[in-house]
């Protein structure tokens, strides 16, 4: 996973934020899916895919667990 792979997936749950709940699930998936990467060891970029996965929060979105 790149830089810009984050990127892009962080945009796209910007632009699911209306359909909360779906929304809520991707950045889950994101963030699991760079802690996986880090726990690996499979890129040395892990840091900033990290940052950039972190700016989905930023994103103004209910967070409901059940």
């Amino acid at each position: 996973m790149l830089v810009e792979d984050v990127r892009k997936r962080v945009e796209r749950i910007r632009a699911m934020a209306g359909d909360y709940e779906v929304a809520h699930g991707e950045e889950d998936e994101l963030y699991r899916d760079v802690l996986e990467m880090a726990a690996k060891q499979k890129h040395s970029n892990v840091g900033a895919c990290a940052r950039e996965a972190l700016k989905a929060q930023a994103i103004d979105f209910p967070r409901y667990c059940a």
